[in-house]
């Protein structure tokens, strides 16, 4: 098993024992040099210990006692005859230069001192086997007291391994404890550095979840709301088909009803398209399309003029009467410098609701009361790098007009101002951050105007950003 406190474990270990490794042999060699100092001095001592009368020459026979400390000597005179030696077992040679020697000797490499006294020449000798012995038992000592700590030792690293890891531990439970509703952030507070890195990159993720998961919220909510006027369109022309009179108002209601049946599998169709669409910019090619919309209230007759325009190739929109759902939606096919006008009823307590739909993410809807003023005439244009929104109000009286973003939050404009009677306003914004996609909403007493869509250029763009990132635009927000 792959275990951090595993690997720091054996890790420190292997460190501490090499360092341990080279602390004896460091040791080894500055115990053995104190060693060679002490025992030169001690060889020193003994060859100048000796008294300085002559030794007479040893009998043939004649045997030394031997020495524990493994310390040779002998002595010779003038004439080199050998007149005292320590050791009958093996006899050293005779080293003329006086001083510290290393010579080869029996059994390895011998140290040798040589000292003149009186007429005779006193030589000490040791070999360096015992120097090395000596040397050894002391930096064995020196190391048993490292061995005999390291125990104790990774039973410390042991805890302070666990310790450190306890926060990585907490973070392990609390994301196991979570269902699959819970997407809040794991917090990473107290957790090692080390770790962090990994909390942050899985709260990413999380939150990006949670926004999937809400974007297929929102998509399951608009998709109904969609789906409620033609299911309640097809339920009324169901209704009116079996209350026909006769086979000739029979055979128009199935007509409407076949129609109303396509108009929703249409929709259908659409919606799952939308939804295997993946969330994402991508470009997408120039559309000759440029429809637009104006709105016209004449209290006095309680009806609402509607002009539909297009610039560029010819486009088909639909108008939905959202206060009158049993009525079948309209639609009109636009063609360039061509107006088309269409009047419905003004309700003197609901007022307004229509909801207008076009290509390219083309979306207008009006919303007001009876009683609102004339609604502020509205206008989006492309300009350079920039959109404009075209203010004017129509009115014979001062209105307060306020501008505010709906599907792309701090990309759209931010106003509040004042129009008096035939005064016209621009407000412009740059286009790039949304790719010439807009979705301003404009309100002023008594009336809600949202406008939404992408403005052409005749260039190559790209696809909706809020498209599966953000909740559609079938409700006024």
């Amino acid at each position: 098993m792959n275990s951090i406190r595993r690997q720091l474990l054996l890790w420190l270990a292997l460190g501490l024992s090499a360092g341990i490794l080279l602390a004896g042999i460091a040791l080894y060699f500055q115990a053995r040099g104190e060693a060679n100092e002490i025992f030169d001095y001690q060889m020193r001592q003994i060859a100048a210990s000796l008294p300085r009368q002559a030794f007479a020459p040893i009998a043939p026979g004649q045997d030394a006692p031997g020495l524990d400390d493994e310390i040779m000597m002998q002595i010779w005179d003038s004439t080199g005859t050998v007149i005292y030696h320590s050791h009958s077992r093996s006899v050293m040679p005779q080293q003329a230069e006086l001083g510290f020697a290393d010579v080869p000797g029996p059994g390895g490499m011998w140290r040798v001192y040589s000292a003149q006294i009186g007429n005779t020449v006193a030589q000490v000798s040791q070999p360096q086997s015992a120097r090395k012995q000596v040397a050894a038992q002391a930096a064995v000592k020196t190391v048993m007291p490292l061995l005999l700590l390291f125990p104790f030792l990774g039973a410390l690293i042991w805890i302070a391994v666990g310790h450190a890891l306890a926060p990585v531990r907490r973070a392990a439970a609390d994301v196991q404890s979570r269902d699959m509703h819970t997407l809040a952030p794991v917090d990473d507070h107290g957790l090692p550095q080390e770790i962090r890195p990994l909390t942050h990159a899985f709260n990413d993720l999380l939150e990006r979840l949670r926004q999937a998961m809400q974007t297929q919220r929102a998509f399951v909510a608009d998709a109904a709301h969609e789906l409620r006027t033609p299911l309640t369109a097809l339920r009324l022309q169901a209704q009116l088909a079996e209350r026909a009179g006769n086979d000739e108002e029979r055979r128009a209601a199935f007509t409407d009803l076949r129609h109303g049946l396509e108009r929703a599998t249409h929709l259908v169709h659409q919606l799952l398209t939308l939804a295997r669409q993946e969330p994402g910019v991508r470009l997408s090619r120039a559309l000759p399309y440029r429809p637009s919309v104006a709105i016209q209230t004449d209290p006095e007759a309680a009806d609402i003029r509607l002009t539909l325009a297009c610039e560029g190739a010819a486009a088909v929109l639909h108008v939905y009467d959202l206060l009158r759902l049993d009525a079948l939606p309209r639609r009109y096919t636009v063609g360039p410098d061509e107006d088309l006008q269409g009047i419905w009823p003004l309700d003197a307590e609901q007022g307004y609701d229509l909801w207008v739909l076009g290509p390219n993410g083309f979306h207008r809807r009006f919303r007001g009361s009876a009683q609102a003023p004339m609604p502020v005439e509205t206008a989006i244009e492309r300009v350079a790098d920039g959109m404009v929104l075209q203010l004017r109000n129509p009115g014979s009286a001062p209105v307060s007009v306020a501008v505010r973003g709906a599907a792309y939050p701090g990309l759209m404009p931010e106003r509040s101002l004042s129009l008096d009677a035939g005064e016209a306003a621009r407000i412009t914004w740059p286009a790039a951050p949304t790719g010439a996609w807009y979705d301003p909403q404009v309100q002023q007493p008594g009336a809600r105007q949202r406008l939404a869509g992408r403005v052409e250029n005749g260039l190559p763009g790209s696809s909706d950003p809020a498209m599966g990132t953000a909740p559609l635009r079938f409700e006024m927000g």
